[in-house]
């Protein structure tokens, strides 16, 4: 690879935050700004061969070597390997433990789609940050080091490492299909089934307990788009009683209902997420008489949309194999509250008018999930 030095008034390297992947490493082309006359260079030349004296250099000696310090957080290196490999690329340059020009801080961590790191510089003048995307932890720190090494040491003064630190190879990403089918590339679907406890208020009379029961799917990926559905059956266990001069009515419902989470946040790892949901109810909302003269039974359609929001935790299951960069099976604690919205306001009575209960214009539901999800 042939490098040309920054003329005066260019850029300075690494002075924005910006995200790399590893292809990004691979060399391009390159186009000389020097824009030296062609005679005037053929007239130096010539002059230069007569004299028997070598042509003068346009290129300017290099630096002074650069002084840094180093800390990293990552499973799969530690700061004195790292600045070995530093070192074994760019000539010169200097690894104290205080003291140094420049301070540089590592962070890798698996990511859903592989792993994920970050390299931040800091000095007096200074501060920049590079993020470099890979399928493994290796490949991450292999990247982040030749990163590191450009920018301690001019291009004009790297030279490639010894035996015992083999340059890293990366072979170029492939559109075929993942011989593993957690190997995931781009945003993915994820199944889910989970089961709840239950609160409800407005439904039926005072406040009522009850199990919920949930299955449906969700599709992940960057931004705030994650389109979802659930399917989900309510049921109350017991019942509320209502008390009047009249008589007790006692009341049961269920209800089954299709929910749509269309937009969210999720973590770069899914690791949490905070969703919007809107969905439909409907079900049944029935009333026993009791401690009256000849008591009945009647029971009521119910209706809801419904509107609310959704927040998880989740943890992975199980480590993929080796050179796998796959998502797992993962548990879940979801927190979910929702508004509803009765259609119909049936209002249960005794004769010849005593209102034992009526439904609201509002009612509201909370509910404390374990989920088990798996990628599609």
């Amino acid at each position: 690879m042939a490098w040309l030095r920054c003329p005066p008034g260019c850029p300075a390297p690494l002075a924005t935050t910006e995200s790399l992947s590893l292809k990004s490493l691979a060399p391009r082309p390159m186009r000389s700004t020097f824009r030296t006359p062609l005679l005037a260079t053929a007239a130096v030349f010539a002059a230069s061969q007569a004299s028997g004296a070598p042509p003068p250099s346009s290129v300017a000696p290099p630096p002074p070597a650069r002084s840094f310090a180093l800390t990293v957080d990552s499973t799969c290196t530690n700061a004195d390997a790292m600045a070995g490999n530093i070192l074994d690329r760019a000539t010169g340059s200097k690894y104290l433990a205080s003291g140094a020009k420049y301070a540089l801080n590592v962070v890798t961590e698996q990511t859903a789609s592989g792993a994920h790191g970050t390299l931040t510089i800091t000095s007096t003048k200074q501060n920049t940050t590079r993020e470099l995307d890979g399928a493994t932890c290796t490949e991450v720190v292999e990247g982040l080091t030749i990163i590191a090494a450009v920018f301690l040491r001019p291009p004009s003064a790297m030279r490639q490492p010894s035996a015992a630190t083999p340059a890293p190879t990366v072979a170029p990403q492939s559109t075929a299909p993942s011989e593993h089918p957690n190997d995931l590339r781009g945003p993915q679907w994820l199944g889910g089934l989970g089961a709840a406890a239950m609160i409800t208020g407005g439904i039926a009379p005072g406040s009522s307990f009850g199990l919920k029961f949930q299955a449906g799917a969700q599709r992940y990926g960057p931004g705030l788009w994650h389109p979802g559905l659930e399917l989900y059956g309510a049921l109350a266990l017991g019942s509320e009683a209502a008390s009047t001069t009249a008589g007790t009515a006692d009341f049961n419902w269920w209800a089954l209902g299709l929910a749509a989470c269309p937009l969210g946040w999720a973590s770069k790892t899914e690791a949490w997420t905070l969703l919007s949901c809107v969905g439909f109810e409907g079900g049944l909302l029935s009333a026993a008489g009791r401690d009256t003269a000849e008591p009945v039974s009647d029971t009521g359609l119910w209706l809801a949309p419904t509107a609310g929001l959704r927040a998880g935790w989740f943890f992975p299951i199980g480590t993929p194999a080796q050179g796998e960069s796959g998502r797992r099976t993962r548990l879940g604690i979801v927190v979910q509250g929702d508004v509803l919205f009765p259609l119909r306001r049936d209002r249960f009575v005794f004769r010849p008018n005593f209102t034992a209960y009526q439904v609201p214009t509002v009612a509201g539901r909370g509910s404390l999930a374990i989920t088990l999800d798996f990628w599609l």
